[in-house]
């Protein structure tokens, strides 16, 4: 398995995991409030999702925690990771086919010529100022792993 492989199967299980937790959570909307000022975050469904408040005594930080919480409540998380699935898909690594990459995909197409090279893997879309494929992973896919937590750790 190549490193762009690890990386891309990284990318499907992180996103897989962060989607299994989004539909199990309390469904939303949710909203920060509180009789202390709003560290609470509520569910319109379910009632109180987290107390960020600490006990009584009032702390500054749990407001701005409750809003940011309730910003990222489980229909807001999914539609990020459909929209992050739509880039991943766009600039999946394919084997390079020229400048037919983009049609193919995994297919060798018939107008290729047995020209067609599994290594290095190209971007299915990314092409470079002559219309040829750019090497896997482009640019475009690197930003999404690092966007989801992508390390030099996870490489090795």
């Amino acid at each position: 398995m190549t490193d762009t492989d690890r990386m891309v199967a990284w990318l499907r299980e992180t996103m897989d995991s962060a989607e299994r937790d989004a539909e199990a959570a309390t469904p939303g909307p949710w909203a920060p409030e509180g009789a202390l000022g709003a560290d609470v975050v509520t569910s319109a469904l379910l009632g109180r999702v987290a107390d960020c408040s600490v006990g009584t005594d009032y702390r500054p930080q749990s407001i701005p925690d409750a809003a940011h919480i309730a910003r990222h409540d489980p229909a807001a998380v999914l539609r990020r990771i459909a929209a992050d699935r739509k880039q991943h898909d766009e600039h999946i690594p394919v084997p390079d086919h020229g400048r037919f990459s983009h049609s193919y995909g995994e297919k060798c197409p018939a107008l290729c010529e047995g020209e067609c090279r599994d290594n290095p893997k190209v971007c299915l879309t990314c092409r470079d100022s002559s219309g040829d494929p750019i090497e896997a992973p482009c640019r475009s896919l690197e930003f999404l792993v690092e966007a989801w937590g992508w390390t030099e750790e996870e490489q090795r």
